[in-house]
């Protein structure tokens, strides 16, 4: 069954007996939970839950359907009015973070070759606007040899 943008949102802020049903109902099967991490799958996507409490506070879909991926971020956009924080493209990766009033979406697209490979969509409750002092990173660099070597 396809999963429609909307059912990314009726996953977040539930109980998680009632995310189980749902996700059932979508012909995803439960895989496993460590601590707070509950794993659903099916045929190339997943669903990873984060939950506190026993209600689900982040939603992380992950997916190799293009289509399904960009649909989550047109409706996020154009139904729900999230707005566009960034939007960075990289040789590997497309990341996108969308806000609204009390959610962070972030969307990465994972390709290779000028294919997709991969595709992830996150809810959470929404982040602080990144700033010079709260920015992270990442820099690929070989690690440093050691100082016997050098």
């Amino acid at each position: 069954m396809k999963i429609r943008p909307q059912q990314i949102w009726d996953l977040y802020h539930i109980s998680v007996n009632n995310a189980h049903e749902l996700l059932i109902a979508l012909g995803f099967s439960f895989n496993h939970k460590v601590e707070n991490l509950i794993l659903y799958q099916t045929h190339g996507k997943a669903f990873i839950l984060t939950e506190e409490g026993g209600i689900i506070t982040k939603v992380q879909y992950k997916m190799t359907d293009k289509a399904i991926y960009y649909d989550c971020i047109e409706y996020a956009k154009e139904t729900l009015a999230f707005e566009t924080i960034f939007e960075e493209f990289e040789p590997s990766a497309d990341i996108l973070r969308l806000d609204d009033e009390k959610c962070t979406l972030t969307g990465m697209a994972i390709h290779a070759n000028d294919n997709h490979l991969s595709f992830g969509i996150t809810l959470l409750a929404k982040l602080p606007l990144p700033t010079p002092e709260n920015k992270v990173e990442v820099i690929l660099a070989p690690p440093p040899l050691p100082k016997d070597i050098q």
